[in-house]
């Protein structure tokens, strides 16, 4: 990964070493192309032999970060590209991405490659370009076409409203002229004091019809009085009736309330008699259920004396049977410890032979294990040995001819002490490293071998052992088992059972219940005793109460019959029965008699027929006539206050309707200002917009950038060449003058064109300050001599002040010196910086 930071610095390193293809590989991932092969197949920058190439580069533009990932495989010949905006896929299709890179870098690859990019032996392709191509690059990269092109569009955008706004305000002039005459129509067809004449006819017609129903109305008003006022007789005669009848109810409640005082004196004495009676029935059911709960207390006292005989009964057998399982358990205690004791022995033991069988169980399985390997190494072991048995007579000859090669003639034999006679042998062929394996091999089997037969007898040994503390264990766990059925055996016979501890808790915690409700039942019946005794004291005071009530009862009732005797004579004498009496003797008489009110009454009769009478006497129509004529002036009069109305409605329209053509003539004449004002803006802007598009504009603005660009550059070529060489352009492209004399670009040396060039590519890179924030010159400066590169060197640390990423690419040290920061670029693919 390389970080390029803002600056001047210099990639250096040796040819071939990959300088240039750095560059290339940033010119690839921006445009999809690269230098070294153009517009050819990208899979010419996949290494031979490799399967892909990748190249991910990542920089910031507008305050965003970008990072393009382009990868071209081999395998299926393609080529993928994604574009990210900080860290979100902005596009993944490589002709999206393209497009989308274009937008942001503002630059053609031509542009890009001429001005911001020179790569190795393009420097000069700017100089030497034609004007049509230059003017192209001042307008893709300084002026930027997208500029001037946005600028053309919101001069056709603000054309198109003009003319918008010019067509909708002709269309509003034409619908109000339009709207006015249909106006001015409607209010010739109805004129407005013909209107007026016709409303004030029918306002005439209205009131004389409104008098004659008013006159019917009063007629149909003294019919509705007559009506009422028969109504109101008609409910007096009823009242009449009502008040006679009131009049014989007076009369008997008249009665009634002369016997009132008798009849309360009778109530009197039924209240008392009736208190008697209810009281001597409380004291009655108050002795039933004192008698009753004495009933009860007696049989409640036998049961409890009957239960405590028997609770003394129960104590008397559970002591004896506490006492019997007490001596049991003294007997029995050493030997149910004792079998205790035995009982834990017995679980450890036989937990101990459980883990011995296992652990034979395992020592079992690893001796077959052992055995099955043993006969496995066995039978690799001879099959190696025959075949080293084989190769071994050969090693032999190969060993002898080896040695053979190594003595002279008349050299002693370290093999077996001859003297050695030198002959001529054949070459002999031997593979002496798989005898030496072979060896090893069967060396290494046989001391496994070893080893097994060594784990083979260790683990024999281990079974035996086992086998012999498992068969101990078990003879001590049947000595266990023998004297625990002697110890259960007598403890059987003394008759103990392993629950006697809790048996013996248990009739403990019995007795002390028992004796708790034998002291509960003594409370019990000395407490219903005393309870008993006061009852039958409240029993013999119920009976003198009783008895004397008894007595009052007799009194009242004699008394009772007395009253009620005189009362019925009375009633008798004005011939009213009781249950009669009872109706009327409660009442209470009116204030008001019904003899008065009946007088009242009849005085309003005989005033009410005589207004009747009188108003009949005033009336000449039937109602049914004076109905039928209200039916026939209300229906006359809505027609004519509905044809009012129409008229008044039609008034207010043709008002309405002048008023609103006055409106219009004013607002027409504003909007035929503004449609004006609109036709004029319409024609400037189109004006403009041609002027825009036209070819002289466009020259003029790229002469104005080109000026400047030259200017610049002058001063730069002023230093680098001591003020022998200046640039101009003219309608055919850049001219080199040298001194006065003018010079083709083409005419120029090596050394010089590349000092015009190089002094035109440090002007753009300063006039585009802010359109691109990186500048790169690939081996540019190698026909420079050391005057020259000293001073180039010198301009070019200059551009610090940019704040740009700027980056030469060379391979010669001497140049190198000039500049303190440097990429050093090595052959297979390190880089460093110094």
């Amino acid at each position: 990964m390389l970080d390029f930071k803002d600056g001047v610095f210099l990639i250096l390193g040796q040819n071939g070493a990959g300088k240039s293809s750095l560059l290339e590989a940033i010119v690839f991932s921006l445009y999809g192309v690269g230098v070294r092969y153009g517009k050819r197949s990208p899979l010419d920058y996949v290494r031979s032999g490799a399967d892909h190439c990748q190249v991910k580069f990542s920089f910031l533009r507008g305050g965003k970060k970008y990072e393009v990932v382009r990868r071209v495989r081999t395998k299926d010949r393609s080529s993928e590209a994604v574009l990210f905006v900080n860290d979100r896929i902005l596009a993944s299709q490589r002709s999206l991405v393209d497009e989308k890179l274009k937008e942001i870098m503002g630059a053609s690859y031509e542009s890009f490659t001429s001005t911001f990019f020179l790569p190795q032996g393009m420097v000069s392709s700017l100089l030497t370009a034609t004007r049509s191509k230059i003017n192209d690059i001042v307008f893709d990269v300084l002026f930027e076409k997208k500029k001037l092109a946005k600028v053309i569009e919101k001069v056709n955008d603000a054309f198109k409203d003009a003319q918008r706004d010019r067509d909708e305000l002709l269309r509003k002039v034409n619908e109000m002229k339009d709207e006015i005459e249909r106006l001015d129509s409607h209010i010739k067809e109805t004129p407005l004091d013909l209107l007026e004449s016709e409303i004030k006819n029918l306002d005439r017609q209205i009131s004389s019809k409104e008098e004659e129903l008013k006159s019917v109305e009063r007629d149909l008003q003294m019919h509705s009085q007559i009506d009422s006022l028969e109504k109101m007789l008609r409910s007096k005669v009823d009242e009449r009736k009502t008040l006679l009848i009131l009049l014989e109810e007076e009369r008997k409640i008249s009665s009634a309330k002369s016997l009132e005082l008798p009849y309360r004196e009778l109530l009197h004495a039924s209240e008392s008699l009736k208190k008697v009676e209810s009281n001597i029935e409380k004291l009655q059911v108050n002795r039933s259920k004192i008698q009753q709960e004495l009933q009860r207390l007696e049989e409640e006292i036998q049961k409890a004396n009957f239960e405590a005989s028997q609770c003394d009964i129960t104590i008397q057998k559970v002591q004896e049977e506490l006492e019997r399982l007490s001596r049991i358990d003294e007997q029995c205690e050493q030997l149910v410890e004792r079998s205790s004791n035995l009982k834990e022995r017995r679980t450890m033991l036989e937990q101990h032979l459980q883990n011995r069988k296992q652990d034979l169980e395992k020592t079992t399985r690893r001796i077959q294990e052992k055995k099955k390997e043993h006969v496995e190494l066995e039978r690799e072991l001879n099959s190696l040995i025959e075949e080293f048995e084989r190769v071994k007579s050969s090693a032999v000859l190969w060993m002898a001819d080896q040695i053979a090669e190594e003595l002279q003639d008349g050299d002693r034999c370290p093999v077996c002490g001859g003297t050695y006679k030198k002959r001529s042998v054949g070459k002999f062929e031997y593979d002496l490293e798989k005898y030496k394996q072979i060896r090893e091999t069967i060396e290494k089997l046989k001391e496994k071998r070893a080893q097994i037969l060594t784990e083979l007898e260790n683990l024999s040994e281990t079974d035996r052992k086992l086998n012999e503390e498992f068969t101990a264990v078990q003879q001590q766990l049947r000595q266990i088992e023998l004297e625990e059925g002697q110890i259960s055996q007598k403890l059987n016979e003394l008759g103990y059972t392993p629950q006697i501890k809790k048996k013996l808790r248990e009739i403990n915690v019995q007795l002390q219940k028992l004796l708790m409700k034998k002291s509960a039942l003594a409370a019990d019946v000395s407490k219903k005793e005393a309870t008993k005794q006061q009852l039958q004291l409240r029993l013999k005071e119920l009976e003198e109460d009783l008895k004397a009530l008894f007595e009052e009862q007799k009194e009242l009732t004699s008394r009772r019959q007395s009253v009620e005797n005189e009362l019925l004579l009375s009633l008798t004498k004005i011939g009213m029965d009781f249950e009669t009496f009872k109706q009327y003797v409660v009442k209470d008489l009116p204030a008001v008699s019904a003899q008065e009110r009946l007088s009242r009454i009849d005085a309003e009769i005989g005033q009410l027929e005589s207004q009747i009478e009188q108003l009949k006497g005033s009336v000449k129509k039937s109602r049914e006539e004076c109905q039928r004529m209200e039916r026939s002036l209300r229906q006359e009069l809505e027609v004519l206050k509905n044809q009012r109305d129409q008229k008044i409605n039609r008034r207010a329209i043709v008002k309405h309707f002048m008023e609103r053509k006055e409106e219009l003539s004013k607002q027409l004449e504003k909007l035929q200002e503004r449609f004006e004002e609109a036709r004029k803006l319409s024609s400037i802007l189109s004006m403009v917009r041609e002027t825009l598009a036209a070819r002289e504009f466009q020259s003029y603005v790229a002469n104005t950038v080109l000026s400047e660009i030259v200017e610049h550059a002058n001063h730069l070529l002023d230093f680098l060449t001591d003020g022998r060489f200046s640039l101009s352009i003219d309608d055919s492209g850049f001219v080199v003058r040298d001194g006065i004399v003018k010079r083709d670009a083409n005419g120029l040396s090596g050394g010089e064109k590349t000092l015009v060039s190089i002094a035109l590519a440090m002007s753009i890179a300063e006039q585009a300050t802010g359109e691109m924030e990186a500048f790169f010159i690939d081996e540019g400066f190698s026909s420079l001599d050391s005057d020259n590169k000293l001073k180039v060197a010198d301009a070019l640390k200059r551009l610090e002040r940019l704040n740009k990423v700027i980056g030469f690419v060379t391979h010669e040290p001497e140049f190198a010196d000039y500049f303190d920061r440097k990429l050093i670029v090595e052959k297979g693919g390190k880089l460093r910086w110094t």
